[in-house]
Formats: C-alpha cells, structure tokens, sequence
C-alpha cells in the first residue's frame, strides 16, 4: 500500500522583512520615463510570514487567509497579484499548469506604515 502523495505535501514557509528608508532621493530618469533612485535603508527585525502551500486537486483556486493585521481588500492583495504574474508569465513555457495554492499570511508589519510590508510580501 503507498501513500497518498497529497498527504506529504509540506508549505513552503518565507519570512518577508520590513525595512526602513533612512533616505530617498530621485536623482534621474530612466529612458523608460521611470526614476532612477538613491536610497540608504536599514532592515528591521519585524516580519511577516507568508506559507504557500499547493493543493493539487483539480477544482482547487488560489486562496490567501490573512492573519494578523488587516491587510485591507485580498482583490488588490500584492501576495495575489505576484501569484497571478507568475501564472501568466509560467504559461507559455509549462507542460501543465501549476497547483493552486493556499497561502496564509501573518501579517505583522502595519498596513500603510512605510515600512515595505506588502512589497516585502509580493517578492
């Protein structure tokens, strides 16, 4: 008898750290009309957790429960939107689309704080 293979997957499990800007200067623009940036920032101990998880079952779709601090509407949810960019940019170079996944996140770094939290989290 052997195993159900669903039953051994494991989350993979990320931590994504906020960081302090001490400064930030625009110094140029890039031919592509954005700016070229100077900055000195200081990472921070505060973090959030971000566990993905794959759910090979055939109806399953892309789930994120976030715990922790309100991380405002999932519909604009950076963690959503890099899923997505994935998706697309795997589609033309992959046999099989890949698993949904079920992703948590604990959000420990405040919304709207200046501290890099979703930009953190999307990466």
């Amino acid at each position: 008898m052997t195993a159900d293979p669903a039953r051994r997957i494991t989350p993979v499990v990320r931590v994504a750290p906020a960081k302090l800007n001490l400064t930030l200067a625009v110094v140029g623009r890039r031919p592509d009309g954005y700016h070229t940036l100077h900055s000195v920032m200081a990472p921070l101990a505060l973090a959030d957790r971000l566990s993905l998880t794959p759910d090979p079952s055939p109806d399953a779709r892309d789930s994120l429960r976030v715990e922790g601090f309100d991380a405002g509407p999932l519909a604009g949810n950076l963690v959503l939107r890099a899923v997505d960019a994935t998706r697309r940019a795997l589609r033309a170079h992959a046999a099989e689309p890949p698993p949904a996944l079920a992703i948590r996140l604990d959000k420990r770094i405040p919304v709207a704080a200046g501290l890099a939290g979703g930009s953190s989290d999307a990466a």
